[in-house]
């Protein structure tokens, strides 16, 4: 499978290995401007790992990612985040002795105009760009759900409600494209609901491109416009979630893993409502 000629991403040939594993074997996709893609696959497939490539966290032995038509590959994580790709991770990021609306004020570092000096003393753009920050961050806040607990620490939130905070933290950089990793893990059918109506709001409302790698196939087909499966490392199967999902070799790989009762990629508790 080849990336798409036009793709606000395109993922081309990346290969990546740890030792003498390779994680990644010759992965290539694109996403469209403006959709969700879905990362879907059994355990240790290598979802993650190429999120982290994406995001400059890892650096693939070979292939390229390219970002509105200029290249990614081998950009240290700060400037592929300058660059407007912004993202959450499986294992929750967060300061948790500071407030909600602090760890949201981290994501916004990329706009900041002020000096040191304004900084450090508080006072010129350091002042402005502080108030404005923390009017954005309530809004934020707000569209996680988590309205009116701007004050409150993190450390005293459930881990459902820390993947909420990761996200409208993530939304703090403004971000062209959004990489989200299992942001429903851990949270109630009520909430799985509430995520879906925020991905879909932002995608709708906002324009907001979005890739999603999720255990959840009910989220994952309520959402996602197309999915990318990969099974131990490699692109098997790619299209629209409801075809996808019942291909013969993807039902094979969900089966054949450890993890395929999680997954139930037959269940629909959530409705499609794209």
């Amino acid at each position: 499978m080849t990336a798409e000629t036009g793709s606000m991403l395109e993922v081309q040939g990346i290969n990546l290995s740890f030792g003498g594993t390779q994680v990644l074997r010759e992965v290539n996709f694109g996403v469209p401007n403006g959709q969700i893609i879905g990362l879907v696959g059994p355990n240790g497939a290598g979802k993650s790992s190429l999120l982290n490539v994406i995001s400059g966290l890892y650096r693939a032995q070979s292939g390229h990612v390219m970002f509105q038509g200029q290249p990614l590959t081998g950009r240290a994580p700060w400037k592929v985040a300058n660059r407007g790709v912004a993202r959450t991770f499986q294992n929750v990021e967060l300061v948790d002795d500071s407030t909600l609306a602090d760890n949201v004020l981290l994501g916004r570092h990329r706009h900041s105009k002020a000096t040191l000096i304004e900084s450090i003393l508080h006072v010129g753009r350091a002042v402005t760009e502080e108030r404005a920050g923390r009017r954005m961050a309530a809004e934020l806040l707000e569209m996680v759900g988590l309205g009116g607990r701007d004050n409150e620490l993190v450390s005293s939130m459930s881990f459902a409600e820390k993947k909420l905070v990761e996200i409208a933290r993530a939304l703090a950089l403004e971000p062209t494209l959004l990489l989200l990793d299992e942001p429903a893990s851990g949270m109630s059918s009520r909430d799985k609901h509430a995520m879906v109506a925020t991905l879909l709001s932002l995608k709708k409302e906002q324009g907001l491109t979005q890739v999603l790698v999720e255990h959840d196939m009910q989220l994952v087909g309520a959402v996602c416009d197309r999915i990318v499966v990969l099974d131990a490392g490699a692109v098997i199967a790619e299209g629209p979630p409801r075809e996808v999902l019942a291909l013969k070799v993807v039902v094979d790989a969900y089966l054949g893993a450890d993890d395929s009762k999680n997954n139930d990629i037959g269940s629909a508790d959530i409705e499609e409502t794209q």
